[in-house]
């Protein structure tokens, strides 16, 4: 019969195995070569595709399918256009203390379909430590029935830490939703309360 401490030593010992060979997996990762990332999420609306449209070139809109966007500017002539330089700061809400300012490039905009936005500069730079590149993209499609359009949105990034690269490869869905500050569904459904207006 075994006692007690042997089974006690045997799981114990079992355990620190276990837990090495998590470290070492995680520390090859995170000393590994840096990787992309991408997440694509797509949201239907009951909302025409030129009343949401109408929102991507409008930067005073922004604030409300922005996640905790307070204001956008550009830094630019208007009307937006390939290679416009934008302003994006950003408040939490109810935690002013936690504000910063992104500056980002337009690398694609094709009016009332499609805009594109390489994040250049991060005044914390939180986000440059973690990636090297950081796009954001959104497009308004034509919908299938019952639904008048969809709204696509597409993350992408290419890893230029230790932590990204852990982070990333353990749980890249997660990390992206964090760093990609479009709002799919605030933009639909925005576009269906000014239609309904």
């Amino acid at each position: 019969m075994i006692k007690f401490s042997q089974k006690r030593g045997f799981f114990g010992a079992f355990f620190v195995l276990l837990l090495g060979t998590l470290l070492l997996l995680a520390g090859s990762i995170a000393n590994g070569p840096d990787r992309d990332l991408e997440l694509s999420r797509e949201v239907p609306s009951r909302t025409p595709v030129g009343a949401l449209g109408e929102r991507l070139g409008d930067l005073k809109s922004w604030p409300a399918w922005f996640h905790s966007l307070k204001e956008a500017v550009s830094l630019d002539p208007l009307p937006l256009h390939e290679g416009s330089r934008l302003k994006l700061r950003i408040e939490p809400p109810k935690k002013p203390w936690k504000r910063f300012e992104l500056t980002a490039r337009v690398i694609a905009f094709v009016p009332g379909q499609r805009l594109a936005l390489r994040i250049e500069e991060d005044s914390t730079e939180r986000l440059t430590r973690l990636f090297d590149r950081l796009e954001w993209r959104v497009e308004v499609l034509p919908g299938q029935a019952p639904f008048a359009s969809l709204v696509r949105g597409v993350a992408s990034a290419h890893t230029a830490s230790w932590r990204a690269r852990l982070l990333g490869t353990i749980a890249e869905r997660i990390v992206l939703h964090q760093v990609y500050y479009p709002n799919l569904i605030q933009l639909a459904e925005q576009g269906e309360t000014v239609r309904a207006e």
